[in-house]
């Protein structure tokens, strides 16, 4: 009877926010967010109505909502880390809802005297995402680093993971192994995320802007996972002009460039480690007697076009590959080339205030290939993985203090193992399957 009572409830809540106020007395402010340099959203900002405890956050859009509000005039203040604070005065009439774009400045962030007060035991409140980081680009720049910024040995800094060795940035969270963790690129599965074997991740600093580590406690929409789950999301870039940047560290060349599309912008980076053709041309010129046979390389590449009713759709692709070759004086050659390919093309449709969703097609492909060859004898072990996704996410805002978010998702799997030798065939196997899944939850 008791559960009974409490679904009988919920469908209330449910029912009633969808009625239209017939009075005509409260009003609701949505809007986006943007950096006023580049034009990028900004997600995490914090939305309070000055004077009172009514507020939102932006989600990784840079969108937020806030509902059932009085008419008169307001004032919105705005802030995030590295951006300098917003206040926005806004009138509100009955029953008119506004839809606002507000910019934000960057500014560099003074820091001062730092007091921390712990809590007796007794007053603690529980916290459900006290184990939950959301991180941009300029906090994992700042932090320790090998050879050149790495997102994985940016988190391994963080409380509650352990890195196994100086030679390794595989993320071993709470007690869990890395192959425990869900990493994800754009919304899609990375299945191999690192290069070097585990020496370097295949994320580069410069396409990211955003990477939420969450520890434990995960939402719903991510399904099950024993570990931890670390969402990366990349830089939509510049909306205002063309900008290009390159650079040189002790491990790789990379660069970027991005510039402005009509209502929207593009973004292009790569990188590629140079020290096989170093290696190379010094061999060539007698310096040295052997060349390093191994490089590896990512390109990320985005575009993101917003329409007229506010509505937005992100196409965005990832290429990493890494090459080993190895050669002697009688000509056995061993050649291994493993990587990853991601697409991932999500449609986030505005219907109103208070209900939107994030509608999501993406793939993932990771091969590896091993060859071994000699004069008389050839050998080769191969492995593929196909990914192809598509999944919904919709959120409803539903009074000003509970938020509903449910979807679903559908999963297609091909796997295949091949293992040969001359023109004997061992092992050629596909594996096929299908994963569905649909969640709901609530933030009250």
């Amino acid at each position: 009877m008791a559960n009974t009572t409490k679904y009988v409830l919920l469908a209330a809540v449910f029912f009633v926010s969808m009625i239209p106020n017939l009075a005509g007395a409260t009003a609701t402010i949505s809007g986006k967010i943007l950096d006023r340099e580049t034009g990028e959203s900004i997600p995490g900002v914090s939305v309070m109505v000055e004077g009172t405890e009514r507020g939102a956050a932006a989600n990784v859009e840079g969108f937020f909502s806030i509902a059932d509000l009085e008419p008169g005039r307001l004032n919105l203040v705005l802030s995030a880390l590295g951006y300098r604070s917003l206040k926005k005065d806004v009138e509100l009439a009955d029953g008119q809802d506004q839809h606002l774009v507000l910019r934000l400045i960057p500014e560099a962030v003074n820091l001062n005297e730092v007091e921390i007060i712990a809590e007796r035991e007794g007053e603690r409140e529980y916290t459900p995402k006290v184990a939950q980081y959301s991180l941009e680009t300029k906090e994992l720049a700042a932090m320790p680093r090998l050879a050149e910024p790495d997102l994985f040995r940016a988190l391994q800094a963080m409380p509650g993971i352990l890195a196994t060795s100086d030679f390794s940035s595989e993320l071993n969270i709470w007690g869990g192994s890395s192959d425990q963790n869900l990493i994800l690129l754009n919304g899609i599965d990375v299945y191999k995320p690192t290069h070097l074997g585990g020496l370097f991740s295949v994320f580069n600093m410069d396409a990211i802007k955003d990477v939420k580590l969450i520890k434990g406690g995960f939402p719903a929409k991510y399904g099950g996972r024993l570990s931890a789950v670390v969402d990366v999301a990349d830089r939509e870039g510049n909306r205002n002009k063309v900008q290009g940047k390159l650079g040189l560290s002790m491990l790789s060349a990379h660069g970027t460039l991005e510039g402005p599309i009509h209502r929207g912008s593009w973004l292009v980076a790569g990188r590629r480690t140079y020290l096989d053709g170093t290696t190379k041309a010094m061999k060539n010129a007698g310096i040295i007697e052997d060349d390093f046979p191994y490089y590896f390389y990512d390109v990320n590449a985005k575009i993101t076009r917003d329409f007229p009713n506010g509505d937005r759709i992100s196409p965005s692709a990832y290429l990493g590959r890494d090459v080993l070759h190895l050669t002697n004086d009688t000509d056995d050659r061993i050649r291994m080339t493993w990587g990853n390919n991601t697409f991932s093309i999500p449609y986030v449709k505005i219907f109103n205030h208070k209900w939107f969703s994030t509608n999501t097609v993406a793939g993932s492909f990771y091969d590896s290939d091993f060859r071994f060859e000699t004069s008389d004898q050839f050998s080769e072990f191969k492995n593929n993985i196909r990914d192809v996704t598509f999944k919904t996410d919709i959120s409803f805002f539903a009074t000003p203090n509970l938020k509903f978010v449910f979807g679903a998702m559908a999963k297609s799997l091909f796997l295949n193992l091949t293992i040969r030798s001359d023109q004997e065939v061992f092992h050629d196997r596909d594996y096929r399957g299908m994963q569905y899944a649909a969640y709901i939850s609530d933030d009250y």
